[in-house]
């Protein structure tokens, strides 16, 4: 059997569970977890290795903040993660009232890349508001498919990455197998030492 991969960002607004989601998913913090906003200032890179597939998450900084649009090294930061990704993990606080950047949608959808809307936090919400949400994004938006999870609750997470499994495709991976990021044990620190 030969070796997949897959690439996929992780964008959305800031605090719905974006870095949480990876670091979860790899089994260590990788990425910052801080209700301050725009925390991940740099896309970190998480790798996830499983038998013969492997695949690449970008986590990118919060979309609802000023220094996303004002500062031109994050938004190429960001967009350089949306060129190299086949899919896109769009986060959603299904807990509050949410905003989609639809520009974003839009471009995505022009260079013919899978969005998918990622429902965090279905912990706090009652099952009958879910369906409603799913209905609204699936008549307004051209996307892939929609997940309700609960990062902090561990529900829906492995679904997710099932569906995530099987789009992986045929061809030479990235980084050893071994490997859970591309980041240095230096950078991690400093990263741990400006979230404290």
């Amino acid at each position: 059997m030969k070796n997949k991969i897959l690439s996929i960002c992780i964008a959305g607004n800031t605090n719905v569970g974006k870095s949480s989601f990876l670091n979860k998913l790899i089994g260590k913090d990788i990425s910052i977890v801080n209700k301050k906003k725009n925390t991940t200032i740099e896309s970190i890179i998480g790798i996830y290795t499983i038998k013969k597939t492997q695949i690449i998450f970008y986590d990118t900084p919060g979309l609802d903040n000023n220094k996303f649009n004002q500062n031109k090294n994050i938004k190429i930061n960001f967009w350089n993660s949306i060129i190299l990704s086949d899919i896109i993990l769009y986060f959603l606080d299904s807990s509050k009232k949410f905003v989609i950047d639809k520009n974003i949608i839009k471009k995505v959808n022009n260079e013919n890349k899978k969005i998918i809307f990622v429902l965090n936090k279905i912990d706090l919400i009652k099952k009958s508001n879910l369906l409603p949400i799913i209905n609204n994004l699936n008549n307004n938006y051209k996307i892939h498919d929609i997940f309700p999870i609960s990062v902090k609750k561990e529900i829906g997470i492995q679904n997710l990455l099932n569906s995530l499994l099987k789009l992986a495709f045929i061809g030479d991976w990235h980084n050893f197998s071994n490997k859970i990021t591309n980041k240095s044990d230096y950078f991690l620190s400093t990263e741990i030492t400006r979230n404290s």
